[in-house]
């Protein structure tokens, strides 16, 4: 496969059936993990990330139990080894993910709707303000630097414990810790603004758009309704 697959999965098109039947290839412990949500989308969202991870371990040589073998660092992002990179992200009914073998990556996918700039002026530069309220590009602009960072902050493994403001836009490329991250915004839609970011020029690159039935191995969907 390509160094570097992006995965797409639309959650609308999965059924109760479907993740009731998924179950046996999950861990105790996320069964348990998906009972505390409180909303039930919110656990099926859960579930399906987790699955979608399983789908890119196996497409990657790792086990049908890989799930089982994961590790979190200290700021509770998942891992396996030193080798294989991978990362999910979810915003209303699409969960992406991005894996690869070339480095650290990160993906943060976000859908576009309305939202009140004023809240979010502590945690934007100065130059970053200006850009996200202007009259005609100020949704989107404010859509692009949130994913932007989010990827960059995901990648990097400290997730939000670290300060947004810390994260430095420069054109396709973020400043973090001093460190040079690599951005692309990756377009599916109108309706989402999704980035990836990485420690490594990017490129290779496939995106994949998945249904539920590709998210298990063997898994048969002309014998079962899904």
């Amino acid at each position: 496969m390509n160094n570097t697959t992006i995965y797409v999965l639309a959650a609308e098109e999965v059924t109760p059936l479907f993740l009731d039947e998924c179950r046996s290839f999950l861990p105790e412990q996320t069964i348990k993990k998906s009972s505390r949500f409180h909303f039930k989308k919110d656990a099926d969202i859960y579930l399906l990330g987790q699955l979608l991870i399983l789908r890119m371990l196996r497409d990657n040589n790792y086990s049908l139990n890989s799930l089982y073998e994961l590790k979190l660092n200290e700021y509770g992002k998942p891992f396996i080894d030193n080798k294989f990179h991978f990362n999910i992200s979810h915003s209303k009914d699409l969960i992406v993910g991005i894996c690869t073998v070339e480095g650290s990556v990160g993906i943060d996918i976000e859908a576009v709707e309305p939202v009140n700039m004023e809240d979010f002026k502590d945690v934007l530069t100065e130059q970053e303000w200006l850009g996200v309220t202007q009259p005609l590009t100020g949704i989107e602009n404010f859509y692009k630097i949130w994913t932007s960072k989010e990827a960059v902050m995901k990648a990097d493994g400290r997730g939000l414990s670290i300060p947004l403001k810390e994260v430095n836009i420069e054109k396709s490329k973020i400043i973090l810790s001093a460190k040079e991250w690599n951005v692309k915004e990756i377009l599916i839609n109108n309706e989402y603004k999704l980035h990836i970011a990485a420690d490594f020029i990017i490129k290779d690159l496939q995106t994949q758009f998945i249904r539920a039935a590709g998210l298990i191995p063997f898994y048969n969907a002309e014998q079962r309704s899904i």
